[in-house]
């Protein structure tokens, strides 16, 4: 009961987050709008299909403690509870999707991504010890001035 509850819990947070998918959508920035678009379209209706299936599971639950001699609510129970289940499935995969989108927008970005790893390089060559020089070139670097 204790993991069902807490699965609902979560989901339920996730999707009460306020935040205006239709306002990102409309900005100007590209990866924004591509995520609050799949947000709206994919994440959103999943993660309210899973918490359907944690009403119809209770509703299943209380029906199966009101008449426990009944196999067909015992039936019933465990059919929506294995569902319940697989939905959790459907949770951790709509983040899945999430990430490749993420990815797919990185790979799409190649020269941002060279210049990021350039500076990367860059840090992990200078220690502040040996290369206070080489430190002051790259916060310059970072900071863009």
């Amino acid at each position: 009961f204790c993991a069902i509850f807490l699965g609902f819990v979560s989901i339920s947070i996730y999707l009460s987050t306020p935040i205006d998918l239709a306002a990102l959508e409309q900005s100007g920035n590209e990866e924004a709008a591509a995520w609050a678009s799949k947000a709206r379209r994919v994440a959103r209706p999943a993660l309210k299909f899973v918490l359907l299936l944690h009403a119809l599971a209770l509703g299943a639950a209380v029906l199966k403690a009101e008449s426990l001699g009944d196999d067909r609510s015992a039936l019933l129970f465990g059919v929506l509870e294995t569902a319940l289940i697989l939905g959790y499935q459907l949770f951790a995969g709509v983040f899945i999707v999430d990430d490749a989108m993420v990815v797919e927008v990185g790979k799409q970005k190649p020269k941002e991504n060279d210049a990021i790893d350039s500076i990367a390089k860059e840090a992990k060559q200078a220690t502040c010890v040996e290369d206070i020089d080489g430190n002051d070139r790259l916060m310059k670097r970072l900071l863009g001035s």
